[in-house]
């Protein structure tokens, strides 16, 4: 049986011993020499409980969670192995995709800023603020094929500097 906890300061004057079936035995020493064994069985019980707090905050990964009888990846199977968060190649292809993303960005905005300004206003309206097609012809006065039109006008920009 595994101790879960230290025998108190106090007590330690004595050893006592927990046998399987629950009964206790005492050791009370009776010399300086029996005192010494006393203080280094309550040393190594110090110890043991020392270790087993120890591994209780341990990650709980077992071999099993290498391999399964499929062969998958080990990632797919425990959660503590999947953790790419700072392996050296996971961070630099996620900063390149940042600079990348940064120059697309910047190259978005350039398209867009050339745009005429009515395209880039009914764009806007539709596409950022969330209104409808209706409404925006309602608000130029203009049939909601039009408004199609210019919206096609938009994308056939994008797509012909995107290629």
């Amino acid at each position: 049986m595994v101790r879960k906890f230290k025998t108190s300061k106090k007590s330690r004057m004595s050893y006592k011993y927990y046998t399987a079936n629950g009964k206790v035995i005492e050791f009370i020493p009776k010399s300086k020499d029996e005192s010494t064994v006393v203080k280094i069985m309550h040393e190594w019980d110090d110890a043991q409980i020392d270790a087993g707090r120890r591994e209780d905050y341990h990650v709980p990964v077992h071999f099993d969670g290498y391999l399964s009888l499929e062969g998958e990846d080990a990632a797919a199977l425990n959660p503590f192995l999947a953790d790419n968060t700072y392996n050296p190649s996971e961070v630099m292809l996620k900063a390149l995709e940042q600079e990348e993303r940064a120059d697309k960005d910047a190259k978005i905005r350039e398209v867009f800023d050339g745009l005429e300004p009515k395209l880039k206003d009914i764009a806007t309206k539709i596409h950022i603020e969330g209104r409808t097609r209706v409404d925006v012809a309602a608000e130029y006065g203009i049939s909601e094929t039009m408004v199609r039109k210019y919206l096609a006008r938009v994308k056939k920009i994008f797509e012909k500097e995107f290629k």
